[in-house]
Order: C-alpha cells, then sequence, then structure tokens
C-alpha cells in the first residue's frame, strides 16, 4: 500500500495524500498556481478525502504530463473510484485525461477545448501556444466516464470552448451564471465543495446544480455580472445598481466586485471606466496583491512605471504568475532604458559630426582646400 508521496519532475509536481475515503479525488492545477499549491487539497483534508493533486509547472496545458503516469498509476490502481477536477487550463486536463486516468466523473470548470488559435480563436493564451500543442484538441476517444461544466452561459470567450467540446462529447452543463471566468465561486468552500463531490460520486445532476445556484448568489463575481449586463444595456441603469452595491457592502466584497466589473467594462470597450473602476479598487485594500496584479495589467502600456511598481507589490505574495509577470515588466523596462541610452548616444555622436560640418559649410571652397591639405 502506497502512503503520502510528492512526485517532483521537471514539468510537474504531484502529491497524494492517503484519507479514509474508498476512492480518490485527482486535481488539475489552473495556470498561474504555485507549484507547492494543490487545488483542492485543503477540502481534501477537510473531508478526509484520499486525494492526488497535480501541477503543470511550465504552464503548458499539461502537454507531456503522461510522462509521469507510471509513477501515478500505482496510486490510482489503490482505488475504484476516481473522481476528476480542474479548473481552466486544470479542466481541460481533467477532460483530456479522464480515460487515460480511468475518472469515473469528472467536473471541469470552465475548461479550454484548445488554445490553439485555429481551433479556438481565444486572445487570452495566444502568448502560451506554441507548435508543441498543435495537436491538443480534445478528442472523442480521450474521454472517459461522466463530464460535468461548471460554466457561464453569458460568459462568451468560455462559451466558444464549450461549443467545440459539444462537437466531440455531451457534456453535462452546470450553469453559474454571471460568474464569468471564475464560475468555481459557485462551489466554493469546503462544505460546499464537499457536498459537490458526494453528488458527483452519485451522479446527482439536481444536487450538483442546486449548490451552483446556492453558491453563485454569494459570489461577487456574480454581482459584477449582473452589473454589467444592466450596464451594457443601459448605462444609467447599470450606474445606479452599481451605487446601490456598493451602499450595502463590505470593503472586501467591494473590492473584488469593483475589479470584476473593470475586467466586463475592458471586454466592453469601456477602458476610461475599466481604469476609474480598477484604481477605486485598489485604494478600498491597496496591499491585496491580486488586485496590484490585475491593476498592472490594465495600465501598463498608459503608466509603465507604475505598472511595474504594482507588480512588484503583486510579487511579493509569491505566486508564479505574479512574480512572471513582474519580471516580463521588468524586462521591458530594462529594455526601453537601453534604448533611450543608445538613442542619447546616437544623438551626441550626430552632434559631435553636425558641428565641423556647419564650420566647414561657412566657409569657401579655397579654405577647405588650404585646410584638407594641411592635415
Amino acid at each position: 500500500m502506497i502512503g503520502n508521496i510528492t512526485i517532483d519532475s521537471d514539468h510537474y509536481r504531484a502529491s497524494f495524500r492517503r484519507r479514509r475515503s474508498d476512492f480518490i479525488w485527482v486535481t488539475f492545477g489552473y495556470w498561474g498556481q504555485q507549484h507547492d499549491y494543490y487545488w483542492g487539497q485543503e477540502v481534501a483534508e477537510y473531508n478526509n478525502y484520499s486525494f492526488l493533486g497535480i501541477v503543470d509547472k511550465g504552464y503548458s496545458w499539461y502537454a507531456t504530463v503522461s510522462e509521469i503516469f507510471p509513477l501515478l498509476l500505482p496510486i490510482l490502481d489503490q482505488y475504484q473510484i476516481r473522481i476528476g477536477s480542474g479548473v481552466s487550463m486544470g479542466g481541460y486536463a481533467a477532460i483530456k485525461y479522464s480515460r487515460a486516468l480511468r475518472f469515473e466523473a469528472t467536473l471541469a470548470v470552465v475548461p479550454q477545448f484548445s488554445i490553439n488559435p485555429s481551433s479556438v480563436n481565444d486572445f487570452r493564451y495566444k502568448d502560451w501556444f506554441n507548435p508543441a500543442l498543435f495537436n491538443m484538441d480534445i478528442k472523442a476517444e480521450d474521454i472517459g466516464g461522466k463530464i460535468y461544466t461548471l460554466i457561464d452561459p453569458h460568459y462568451e470567450l468560455d462559451m466558444a470552448h464549450y461549443r467545440r467540446l459539444t462537437e466531440v462529447i455531451v457534456p453535462v452543463q452546470i450553469p453559474a451564471h454571471y460568474c464569468g471566468h471564475f464560475s468555481i465561486a459557485a462551489y466554493l468552500g469546503r462544505d460546499r465543495m464537499g457536498r459537490v463531490i458526494s453528488a458527483l460520486l452519485d451522479g446527482d445532476l439536481a444536487a450538483l446544480r442546486k449548490y451552483a445556484r446556492e453558491g453563485r448568489k454569494a459570489s461577487a463575481d456574480r454581482a459584477a455580472g449582473i452589473i454589467c449586463a444592466a450596464w451594457s444595456r443601459d448605462r444609467r441603469r447599470g450606474r445606479k445598481l452599481f451605487k446601490l452595491y456598493k451602499e450595502k457592502t463590505s470593503s472586501y466584497r467591494l473590492q473584488d466586485t469593483l475589479a470584476e466589473l473593470s475586467r466586463e467594462m475592458t471586454k466592453l470597450g469601456n477602458r476610461d471606466v475599466a481604469l476609474e473602476t480598477m484604481k477605486e479598487a485598489l485604494n478600498l485594500i491597496p496591499e491585496n496583491h491580486f488586485i496590484n496584479y490585475q491593476y498592472s495589467n490594465l495600465i501598463h502600456e498608459l503608466d509603465p512605471n507604475t505598472a511595474l511598481a504594482c507588480a512588484e507589490k503583486a510579487a511579493q505574495s509569491g505566486e508564479a504568475r505574479f512574480i512572471a509577470w513582474r519580471d516580463k515588466l521588468r524586462a521591458n523596462h530594462e529594455a526601453i532604458a537601453s534604448a533611450n541610452q543608445t538613442s542619447q548616444g546616437a544623438t551626441r555622436i550626430g552632434d559631435e559630426i553636425e558641428a565641423p560640418t556647419a564650420e566647414l559649410a561657412g566657409q569657401s571652397g579655397e579654405e577647405v582646400r588650404d585646410k584638407s591639405m594641411k592635415c
């Protein structure tokens, strides 16, 4: 019998924790997740579930994760019942490897079908696509067990992936209305997620949808989604809803809603409102790492210095994606500084060339020839 174990390869990290349950819950981490954090582990420990968490260190959409399957399968073979889960990039992997890992049921939260632009044109992931992912599309032969997807049917970017997925399989949709890409908000909480796992084991779709309804009502992302939907139809009505919400909400909840509202306004093309809203969110709780990261993303073209300062604050959290973003801005900052120095050097050289030329320009041809001969 295999006990607690951690597997660490060049590209992936996995952690197995044995508990009393007669099933195992397997999760795939999302993009930007810290390498020593496993999504769902706290829920598993709280509910006494045996747990296997997998993290992609290079954010490659788990392209070569099968290289560690020989190490994972002996662990999984101890359990007849296996539940798979993941969010976003992790949701993609949970579906993609559901047959290989023999999942009885899979909960994929806002999964991608592919980040290949020729399969789904999604600007969010274009910087992470590489030729090694060309054949990454989910195929019918990848699928095992029942596939459940938690997704916001109003969020077009994620629904584009969902529609491609329905060409391959018939996933069971659990709607998280107006929660956007953070649809997992509908299932947040150790107790609620524990009930979700029980419903997955029982195949109880009614319960899964009921828990999503209950959870999304308390979600700041849902509040922002409703306000944005109203705003896009009638700006005055949207502002009125937003004002009422601000009057009745605590600082932390309000900050989350402001940040989500800013993201939605960016998508609607209301950049000025998006900037104003995100700045207001940052002013509420300036030490919030995630808000600093988001504000930095929003203003990095308009104000590189402020963007870098916010990125530095965000990186203090130690989260991988925040550190990667800070390093990217640092590199850009250094490149611009270097280019400016080169430009100033070229200007000085140009001045040195122009000075004698100007001097010669004021002399006659004979005088110039005389000076040339003396040289």
